[in-house]
């Protein structure tokens, strides 16, 4: 009989088969929780979330157990305590609903209601008084009752007593909330972009104490449909456009062509030219992403008290207004986030308001590039401009000329774009040159869902 010999070489694929199993398993446990309830007061409405789909959906008191994603409801008029193992107290007030996730980082995600978490003691009295069990509460604020596409909205909350840290959603955008002056209340800025679908807008405040607790209050707020002109795409781009060209729609191309002065011909295709330079090895995405790690900063201070000015004193006209449709490139068109304003080449432009310029350089898209940051997530951007007075770090005041008009980066003509970004979207810049956002403000109190 003839025995085979085993050498380390043979087993190498089942070891390293065997450690990628383990490190998977390790990895798994140290982020997932096993959830167990074990304490319920009142019935709850209950779901689990299997094949992308709520499944389940039934009446229980105690009883869950494992590491599955599930959906609790708690009935209106009422509050409910949820004891659950290695974690602490989850109370419900009123009709809520919120999801329980087995993960260390994200733990449960509220989607209506007030929710109240207290971290697990041994002095906890699970019979006391609801009163005595919650720590704390806040109000929420808004200077709008309602807002359109393309617009600001300022939230403001006033806790009860001091707090550690606070966070917030509203739709998809993260708030970033940060102390006022008195130290009393909270405040974040947020934009609105002029593509998001209208409806009712889920806001949800989460507020922590120095104990570990937490109260997160979920509220809805209306996003209105603004409407914005839509720009005539140019002859020759109408039938230019399309994925399918067949051989007679290019004959027709061409005899479109010629009918077209010289000069125009001439200008269009140097455009041509100048766009594919552009878009070649892949720059608008990398310049996206450089500037979306500056806009994405949030500076505590605010540098801002008054309205914001005209960038250009002395402009021959407003070009393009902002979320007009306008079809620069092939296909489909995007909406302009910002002013184009139309003057003679070498026209000074001032900033807007006081601010730290943040960059001051050229790019592929925008041209020659300024950003100035004025505080509490709000940004001003002036593009394509020919001439940069100013450079990265320096302090600039309300009026000051920064740069001179031109026409860099994907331009047709002399002109400055002006872009204000709060919370990281684009908004419309008239409503910030025409009143002092955030200064003596109307607040309006939400009301809880």
């Amino acid at each position: 009989m003839s025995y085979k010999k085993f050498t380390i070489k043979k087993l190498m694929p089942f070891l390293i088969i065997l450690s990628g199993i383990l490190a998977t398993v390790f990895y798994y446990e140290s982020k997932i929780y096993f959830v167990k309830l074990e304490y319920i007061s009142n019935p709850v409405h209950i779901s689990i979330y299997k094949n992308k789909k709520w499944v389940g959906s039934s009446f229980k008191k105690t009883g869950i157990t494992g590491t599955k994603t599930c959906r609790i409801r708690t009935k209106a008029d009422s509050w409910t305590q949820l004891s659950i193992k290695n974690h602490g107290l989850i109370l419900a007030i009123g009709e809520s609903e919120f999801i329980i996730y087995p993960r260390k980082i994200k733990f449960i995600y509220v989607k209506k209601g007030n929710v109240v978490f207290l971290k697990n003691r041994k002095d906890l009295n699970r019979n006391a008084g609801l009163i005595q069990l919650v720590p704390f509460t806040f109000s929420v604020y808004a200077n709008k009752k309602k807002v359109n596409q393309g617009k600001t909205i300022i939230f403001k909350v006033k806790p009860s007593k001091k707090i550690k840290k606070i966070s917030g959603y509203f739709s998809y955008h993260r708030l970033m909330f940060v102390k006022d002056r008195t130290g009393d209340a909270y405040s974040s800025i947020q934009g609105m972009d002029v593509w998001e679908k209208k409806g009712k807008k889920l806001l949800a405040v989460k507020c922590y104490d120095e104990n570990g607790n937490w109260m997160t209050r979920a509220y809805r707020i209306d996003l209105k449909r603004k409407r914005y002109s839509k720009r005539r795409r140019p002859p020759l781009y109408r039938w230019i456009a399309g994925k399918n060209k067949t051989k007679k729609r290019r004959r027709i191309i061409k005899k479109r062509r010629r009918r077209y002065s010289r000069s125009y011909r001439k200008w269009l295709s140097k455009w041509e030219r100048k766009k594919r330079r552009i878009f070649s090895k892949n720059r608008p995405k990398k310049e996206r992403k450089m500037l979306q790690k500056i806009y994405k900063k949030i500076t505590l201070k605010r540098y801002w008290y008054r309205g914001f000015i005209t960038p250009v004193k002395k402009y021959q006209r407003i070009t393009s207004k902002f979320g007009i449709v306008r079809y620069l490139t092939y296909g489909g068109g995007t909406p302009h986030r910002g002013i184009d304003y139309g003057a003679k080449k070498n026209t000074p432009v001032r900033a807007a308001e006081s601010g730290i310029v943040v960059f001051s350089g050229y790019t592929y898209v925008r041209g020659n590039l300024v950003i100035i940051d004025h505080g509490h997530g709000v940004y001003s951007s002036y593009f394509h401009l020919n001439e940069l007075w100013i450079k990265k770090g320096s302090w600039v005041r309300r009026g000051q000329y920064i740069a001179a008009m031109g026409s860099t980066g994907l331009s047709t003509g002399p002109h400055l774009h002006f872009e204000v970004r709060a919370g990281n979207i684009c908004v419309d810049p008239s409503e910030w040159l025409d009143r002092p956002v955030f200064i003596n403000e109307r607040w309006y109190k939400i009301v809880n869902l």
